[in-house]
């Protein structure tokens, strides 16, 4: 997404100083979609927001990390209780 915004309508706010102190009164912004996926815009009447389906690095690394705890969680659920029927068998005989 690319924004171009244009600061309009300086104003002074205290011209008894012997420097100038100003601000903007005016923000125009215009942007441009550089993405081709749909987003949704959420909005209650006064307020707009847009939602964008995609993933960030973060978030796929994060997920990465957490499926991995959980299948090794697993795995070592499964080892412990194969593990400790095998073994009990062995000394039962």
């Amino acid at each position: 997404m690319t924004i171009n915004c244009e600061f309009l309508d300086p104003i002074d706010l205290d011209e008894s100083v012997g420097m100038k102190d100003f601000e903007f009164s005016k923000m125009d912004c215009q942007y441009q979609e550089a993405t081709t996926t749909p987003h949704q815009v959420i909005s209650d009447g006064e307020i707009y927001f847009n939602l964008y389906p995609n993933f960030t690095y973060a978030e796929i690394i994060i997920i990465f990390f957490l499926a991995m705890f959980f299948f090794i969680k697993i795995y070592s659920v499964i080892w412990n209780f194969v593990h400790d029927f095998i073994i009990r068998q062995k000394w039962l005989r």
